[in-house]
């Protein structure tokens, strides 16, 4: 496999204090297809290099009692198995990579290649220990040409340093799994962002259980995790990519520490659950526009956040699910059908909660709840018919709001609804002080009620059509 990382330093091709073990073992069975060979790498010192080419069936890198090693510096793995039924590290710590010394270039690399059905990458980790000031640790895996093929558990351990570190997952056919990748850095001052990117093109990837709006998100198997250490978790940067491609995958990503992102997250398909979970500051989560119809996406953020969700090209039946706590900025606009809607923002601790949300409603049918908590912003657009006339939506955790609701707990709250269109439904409930409520109504036979509690509040309502009513209460 080609280096997914351009002008990487690449290692010389002699070993230096190093050993290599080449184990190759079991009994071929041809009719059977099986090839049944072990390979064991077991490398110390400085130059490691190790190429492995598999092109049998049934093959094994590393197992735990014989795991593929090296140890030491400038660590370099290449491995490529070409058939089925093949695995690599499979149980336990069958693969690792040992960084031990300071290096003015990458610590630890590794690319693996699967080419066909049922592979396996099991317990694959890469740990440097000492101050890498450029690339710490690398790691590329490609799983493609078949299906069935997963990914365990692979992680990447940062300990001193500013060095990033870098992962790139790739796999492409039906019913294929990553169940954990992991990076985590120890350090207190970052120049640069930890990176994972993963793209799935195929159906059934994922095959998590993440489910009604991605559980908003607890998040569970299939999760990539990016996060600080103990010494400081917010002195870390995060960078998270997905590409998902196909119908009925599941994916979660969780972000802990500081100038967190997640984008882009690019969606095209039916039916797939994507849950989004970000602890720290500076944050923010842009989605590409999701295509696909059916779709469950979970937002949740805890310190200063920005999120970005795009529902176009008449995308129907999608749930999207925004929760923040801290000082949040959200949006959120949909193009499409039978689409609902639920934000919530909120304090962080009795801290932050300056909020302010966007939402923009294009199609018909769809259903809008909006919750916020502390100094309030709230601009919603409704262009269509039927919006928020169905039952009520509520997402997993969060209050339960009648659909259409616009909620403001808070002072200095403020509430912008334009709608456009017939038989659409709006409420809005404001406790505090020094409130302003504005809505502008074009159609027939709308509803508006708003409900102010609290001193200094203003309400405007303007409507033009057929039987449209309000109702306002001071």
């Amino acid at each position: 496999m080609a280096s997914f990382l351009p002008g990487r330093h690449r290692m010389r091709q002699f070993l230096v204090a190093g050993s290599l073990a080449l184990l190759v073992g079991g009994t071929p069975a041809p009719a059977q297809g099986i090839d049944e060979n072990l390979v064991v790498v077991d490398q110390a010192g400085a130059d490691n290099r190790a190429d492995i080419t598999q092109s049998g069936f049934g093959n094994v890198a590393g197992l735990e009692a014989l795991p593929i090693l090296q140890d030491g510096f400038w660590n370099d793995l290449s491995i490529v198995q070409e058939n089925a039924n093949n695995r690599i590290a499979t149980e336990g710590a069958g693969l690792l990579q040992e960084g031990r010394f300071t290096t003015r270039s990458i610590h630890n690399a590794i690319s693996i290649e699967q080419r066909s059905n049922a592979n396996v990458v099991g317990e694959v980790r890469q740990l440097s220990l000492g101050v890498v000031p450029n690339g710490a640790n690398m790691l590329g895996i490609v799983q493609r040409g078949g299906d069935e093929n997963r990914i365990d558990a692979v992680s990447q351990v940062q300990l001193g340093g500013q060095a990033p570190q870098q992962m790139e997952l790739q796999q492409t056919g039906a019913g294929n799994r990553i169940v954990r990748a992991a990076q985590t850095s120890l350090t207190t001052d970052r120049t640069e962002a930890n990176v994972i990117r993963v793209t799935l093109a195929g159906d059934r990837n994922g095959q998590g259980a993440l489910l009604g709006v991605a559980a908003l998100p607890a998040l569970a198997s299939s999760t990539l995790v990016q996060e600080g250490g103990s010494i400081d978790m917010r002195g870390n940067g995060n960078f998270a990519e997905l590409i998902v491609t196909g119908d009925d995958t599941a994916f979660g990503i969780r972000q802990g520490g500081r100038l967190n992102s997640v984008g882009a997250v690019v969606v095209t398909g039916d039916l797939n659950a994507i849950g989004l979970r970000q602890d720290g500051d500076e944050n923010d989560i842009v989605l590409a526009p999701v295509d696909g119809d059916l779709n469950e996406i979970g937002i949740d953020q805890i310190g200063t956040n920005y999120a970005e969700v795009t529902l176009l090209d008449r995308a129907s039946g999608n749930a999207v699910a925004l929760r923040q706590q801290g000082g949040a900025d959200g949006f959120v606009f949909v193009e499409g059908n039978d689409n609902r809607i639920a934000v919530e923002q909120d304090f962080l601790g009795g801290l932050g909660g300056d909020n302010t949300t966007s939402v923009q409603v294009t199609g018909a049918g769809n259903a809008l709840e909006v919750q916020q908590a502390g100094r309030n912003r709230a601009d919603v657009t409704v262009t269509g018919d039927a919006n928020n006339s169905v039952g009520a939506f509520t997402a997993p955790g969060m209050p339960a709001l009648a659909v259409g609701l616009v909620k403001q707990d808070g002072f200095d709250n403020v509430v912008q609804i334009g709608l456009t269109g017939n038989r659409n439904a709006v409420a809005a409930m404001q406790t505090g002080s020094l409130n302003l409520f504005d809505l502008v109504v074009t159609g027939d036979d709308n509803e508006a009620l708003l409900l102010q509690s609290g001193s200094g509040n203003t309400a405007r309502v303007g409507q033009t059509g057929i039987g449209n009513r309000a109702s306002i209460s001071q």
